[in-house]
C-alpha cells in the first residue's frame, strides 16, 4: 500500500518488453527510488495473442496502482529471427496502443541514451549497465530481493528487471535535466 507521500509523487512505469519474460519497474520521478520491480513470464504453450493480452493486462494493473503518467519502453530490437521481431513489435504495439488510449504518455529510449545516462561507454554491455544500477542502489532491499544480474534463461533470470530499472532511471534523469534547464530560462 502506498504512503501519503507516495500518492503525491509522480512515478514512471519502465518496461523491458518480451513475450517470454517482461521486466518492469516503477520508479519515483524525483528521487529515483524503486517503488516496485518484478518480471512477468508467459507460457510458450499459449498463443501469442493470449500471452500479449496477459502482459498488457498485468502492466495496466501495475500502472493503476501508482500515480503514473509516463510509460517508458526501450526502443525496439532488431535481430536475426524474423518471428521474434514480429512478436516483439506486436507486443510493443499492444502496450503503446493500450496505454496511449488510456491517456498515458508513452516514451521510448534508445539503448545508447540509457548507457549515456549511466555514464558507461557507447558499446557497454547490459551487464555493465546493470553493474551501474547495482552500485547506484547499493543496499536497496528491492534490488537485494531480485538478486544479482543474470541473463540465463531460467527461473533466476534477472536481466529483464535490471533492464527495466535502467530504462526508468535513465528516463527520469533525462526528465530532471530537461526540467532543470527549463527552470533556468
Amino acid at each position: 500500500m502506498m504512503s501519503m507521500d507516495e500518492r503525491q509523487t509522480e512515478f514512471v512505469l519502465a518496461i523491458d518488453p518480451a513475450l517470454s519474460t517482461t521486466g518492469y519497474a516503477v520508479i519515483n520521478m524525483n528521487t529515483l527510488e524503486i517503488a516496485y520491480v518484478n518480471k512477468f513470464t508467459t507460457s510458450p504453450k499459449n498463443s501469442d495473442d493470449f500471452r500479449i493480452n496477459e502482459i498488457v493486462t498485468k502492466l495496466f494493473h501495475i500502472a493503476s496502482q501508482y500515480p503514473i503518467k509516463d510509460i517508458i519502453l526501450e526502443d525496439g530490437y532488431l535481430g536475426p529471427n524474423a518471428r521474434t521481431c514480429m512478436q516483439l513489435s506486436t507486443l510493443r504495439g499492444a502496450i503503446i496502443g493500450t496505454f496511449s488510449f488510456c491517456k498515458y504518455s508513452v516514451n521510448h529510449l534508445l539503448p545508447s541514451q540509457i548507457r549515456k545516462e549511466f555514464g558507461v561507454g557507447g558499446n557497454a554491455s547490459k551487464e555493465q549497465v546493470a553493474a551501474e544500477v547495482t552500485a547506484m542502489y547499493k543496499g536497496n532491499k528491492k534490488l537485494e530481493i531480485i538478486g544479482p544480474y543474470s541473463d540465463k534463461q531460467n527461473k533466476d533470470k534477472t536481466s529483464d528487471m535490471y533492464d527495466a530499472i535502467s530504462i526508468g532511471v535513465a528516463f527520469c534523469k533525462m526528465r530532471q535535466k530537461l526540467m532543470a534547464g527549463n527552470s533556468n530560462d
